[in-house]
């Protein structure tokens, strides 16, 4: 799933030069991106950063890590990629329009932001997942794409396309 969700990307906008990897924990997804040589800054909690340093400093020398806490700032722009995978879901519509719109504010002129998961109404198991995350979160659910087009258009995106990714019952958006 993520060799697909990585290479929709650059298609997408294939004079990218820079990424934002958000909460990209292991590094999957921004060494994915640093090997189609884009300059990658992959940001998560502090703690992350210190378990996956020594792995990815050794091995991936376009990858930058950023400890931080992503609902109260991201890294300066401007960057032609964000990726945020397995993020919304945590949150409710307030701090996703706070995201989005932190994330609109760093990136390039005709940046992309991709979101990777699971939209309700399109994915089989959003609904159970929608559950899942009432339970183990304050406020997070399976978001429509309605729920998403009006979150990224409020933050200034154009109408975001969502594709239905091949390998997994999940969708990337982007806008």
């Amino acid at each position: 799933t993520a060799d697909e969700a990585v290479e929709l990307c650059p298609n997408k906008l294939p004079d990218a030069r820079s990424a934002l990897d958000i909460g990209g924990a292991t590094g999957t997804i921004s060494k994915l991106l640093a090997d189609r040589g884009l300059n990658v800054t992959l940001f998560d909690r502090p703690d992350v950063i210190d378990a996956i340093n020594n792995e990815i400093t050794a091995g991936w020398p376009l990858i930058s890590l950023v400890g931080g806490d992503f609902n109260e700032s991201i890294p300066d722009g401007p960057l032609d990629i964000v990726f945020l995978g397995h993020i919304a879901h945590i949150y409710g519509a307030d701090k996703n329009r706070v995201l989005f719109k932190r994330i609109y504010d760093r990136l390039a002129p005709d940046g992309l932001i991709a979101i990777q998961d699971y939209v309700r109404g399109r994915s089989p198991s959003a609904p159970l997942f929608g559950v899942n995350m009432l339970v183990n979160t304050y406020t997070g659910g399976a978001w429509t794409e309605d729920e998403y087009s009006d979150w990224l258009t409020g933050a200034g995106f154009s109408t975001p396309e969502i594709v239905d990714l091949q390998d997994r019952d999940q969708q990337l958006i982007l806008a």
